[in-house]
């Protein structure tokens, strides 16, 4: 599909924030992240957990319009990064989301900007010195994350109503984690759908979906290439095997000296 090669190119993210700004003016439910923060797993599970809830096909599940034309009082969902992936500054428009009830998925800062690393170098094919200096760069780096994150947890009051989701809450916690989750959206399943999910979508199913190309917007960049899979890892802490110590040590002090403490990241207080 054209759709699917624009997402993959260069103007991915250009198209993407386009196509965001347009369905959150209709959306109930926006759940906001910066990239690489464990977005896909969640999405999926979501999507899974209401399939068993509502019984519909995972294929409807996946699409917001024909899954409300087949239940009605599904809440509207959007997902966004809200301009994290542009080459622009993060002044949201946070106005736009302040009728909306809002999910808000955050992930250790490092491991965020390891894996964005290799999404902007593996799947969009640009070009960056090092990982370190990506690491670095006002543009991606780690103050780029710290600053997003800063920011959306500062405007929590605006919204209608707000949730926290932290991604290692999810991976040691995923059962009532992804209830809570679905409690948010004002949907009651039951402990056997919860579960089910659960065990259905663990990382390796999730490689083979991606490998399989089920869904439009889950696929490699390069099937033969482990880092271009969007799931990549999904590994908490996995940033050591990629940042020296050096590297790793002063990021975790930008971490610890800017990041709003209560987002769990900070360690030193």
């Amino acid at each position: 599909m054209v759709t699917d090669k624009i997402l993959r190119s260069p103007l991915g993210p250009v198209f993407g924030e386009l196509r965001d700004s347009m369905q959150i003016r209709l959306t109930d439910v926006a759940v906001v992240s910066f990239p690489k923060s464990g977005r896909t797993w969640l999405r999926v599970m979501l999507a899974a957990s209401l399939n068993k809830h509502y019984g519909c096909t995972e294929q409807q599940i996946l699409d917001s319009r024909a899954l409300r034309d087949l239940c009605p009082s599904v809440p509207r969902i959007v997902f966004t990064h809200d301009r994290a992936n542009l080459r622009v500054g993060l002044e949201g428009n946070f106005r736009r989301f302040r009728s909306k009830d809002v999910i808000f998925l955050v992930r250790d800062p490092l491991d965020v900007v390891v894996s964005y690393y290799f999404q902007r170098t593996r799947r969009q094919l640009e070009k960056h010195p090092s990982i370190e200096e990506f690491a670095r760069s006002p543009k991606f780096g780690i103050r780029r994350v710290v600053d997003f994150m800063n920011d959306w947890y500062a405007q929590a009051p605006v919204f209608r109503s707000f949730l926290l989701l932290r991604y290692e809450d999810l991976v040691a916690c995923p059962v009532p984690e992804l209830d809570r989750t679905l409690k948010f959206l004002g949907v009651e399943p039951t402990r056997e759908v919860v579960e089910e999910t659960i065990r259905t979508y663990t990382f390796e199913r999730m490689r083979s979906l991606e490998r399989q190309r089920r869904h439009r917007w889950l696929a490699p960049g390069d099937e033969r290439d482990p880092e271009s899979y969007k799931v990549r890892r999904g590994k908490i802490g996995g940033f050591a095997d990629y940042l020296n110590e050096a590297t790793c040590r002063e990021m975790r002090e930008i971490i610890d000296s800017e990041l709003h403490p209560d987002l769990g990241y900070v360690f030193s207080v």
